[in-house]
């Protein structure tokens, strides 16, 4: 015999969104695609440090972020003017990350908001 069961409009709604999400996450698998990095403190948990990085590019290269950009290893830092010790990436949400290539051991990713910034990390990404 078949059961009934009393629904109310909060759980409704709530199976609904979680079959959303469901379908949603199993496209992305079914696809073969990745999952998108959406913050810069994701980039820390791959433990992806300076130079030239072979995860970063292959993220790049699956869509997963934008642009990935190296320091210059052959940059003197003692020269101020020459000096970029950075690594960028520009994720798909158009944040901006990047990580001192001085500092490689503590693999920190930080989110650059600053609008003048950002212009700058666009110029030299554009040079390099």
């Amino acid at each position: 015999m078949k059961r009934i069961i009393k629904l109310t409009e909060s759980d409704l709604t709530r199976i609904v969104r979680r079959v959303i999400k469901e379908n949603e996450e199993s496209m992305n698998m079914d696809s073969g695609s990745k999952p998108q990095i959406t913050d810069c403190k994701q980039l820390s948990q791959f433990k992806v440090g300076a130079g030239s990085n072979p995860l970063l590019v292959k993220m790049e290269k699956e869509g997963r972020i934008k642009k990935y950009s190296e320091s210059n290893k052959s940059i003197d830092y003692s020269d101020s003017s020459k000096a970029d010790p950075y690594n960028y990436v520009i994720l798909n949400n158009n944040k901006f990350c990047y990580h001192d290539r001085k500092n490689d051991r503590d693999n920190n990713w930080e989110e650059q908001t600053d609008g003048n910034a950002k212009s700058k990390i666009l110029s030299v990404i554009s040079k390099r």
